[in-house]
């Protein structure tokens, strides 16, 4: 590839990624003006699911998931999962991990 042909193609990318996605219906929305309306609408269902349920219920399923949690943890693979989870937590996959991204900043300097 020639260097003519790879600043085109870094041209082509950043129009590209600068136009609105096919799927916005909206040009200038990024998508965060829908985060409130979750976040009301899960408030809204968590509350009517407090009230709607019975104590045994909420006995039962916090049973379920504190059990499977505790079945998890006593796994010989737990330790492994648990890191590698909490390396890629807040990062994209053009990112990759935080751990891969601290062993390339180690091997710049």
């Amino acid at each position: 590839m020639t260097a003519k042909t790879a600043k085109a193609r870094v041209r082509t990318a950043r129009a590209a990624a600068r136009s609105p996605s096919k799927r916005s219906a909206n040009g200038n929305s990024n998508g965060k003006s829908t985060w409130p309306t979750l976040l009301i609408a899960g408030g809204v269902l968590g509350a009517a699911a407090l009230v709607a349920l019975s104590p045994a219920v909420w006995s039962r399923v916090g049973s379920v998931v504190f059990g499977t949690g505790a079945r998890l943890a006593r796994l010989s693979l737990a330790p492994a999962l648990v890191g590698t989870i909490l390396s890629r937590v807040g990062t994209t996959v053009e990112q990759g991990g935080r751990a891969l991204r601290r062993v390339s900043e180690a091997q710049v300097h």
